[in-house]
């Protein structure tokens, strides 16, 4: 036992010594000392193994609430992210709906616009071939009215040659 308490002691005085490997000496020793008949450091080093235990069990707790925590927080930047990406979807959506209609919106005032300058031009050539038409009977009743003054001209002027011819003749 005493060779036992040399080792135990020499092992805990390495400084690279797991916390587990630590953790085990000390308890260890404490029951070499407790074999030994020596209660004041068996008390000692049992109460060093029961607060070294204790502050791993702790630690163990910490990290594995820290691991848990981690997972949470994981999980949650996850839903996040993955509501993010479904309102960017959305809102492109959106924005592609929305070009639509604007897309639309100029091919249909391009078209109404096309339709006004069509009807416009259509009344213009309208108009212009009303003109046209009342341009020619205008022109056919300016002829007709020509004709009737030059037949009547030439009717009152045969008259008078024919009344002379007949006058000289009788006399």
């Amino acid at each position: 036992l005493q060779k036992a308490k040399k080792k135990l002691k020499y092992l805990l005085k390495k400084k690279n010594l797991s916390p587990e490997i630590q953790l085990e000496a000390e308890h260890l020793l404490s029951l070499v000392f407790k074999k030994l008949n020596n209660p004041k450091q068996e008390l000692h080093y049992y109460k060093i193994y029961t607060k070294r235990k204790d502050s791993l069990n702790s630690l163990e707790k910490v990290n594995a609430v820290n691991y848990i925590f981690a997972l949470f927080e994981s999980e949650r930047n996850k839903k996040i992210i993955a509501n993010n990406n479904s309102k960017i979807k959305l809102l492109e959506l959106d924005k592609k709906h929305k070009s639509k209609i604007i897309l639309f919106g100029i091919i249909g005032t391009c078209l109404s616009i096309l339709i006004i300058v069509l009807v416009f031009k259509r009344n213009i050539l309208r108009k212009k071939k009303d003109l046209r038409e009342k341009y020619a009977q205008n022109l056919i009743l300016f002829q007709e009215q020509e004709r009737k003054r030059i037949s009547k001209d030439l009717h009152d002027s045969l008259g008078q040659t024919l009344l002379l011819i007949n006058n000289e003749i009788t006399n």
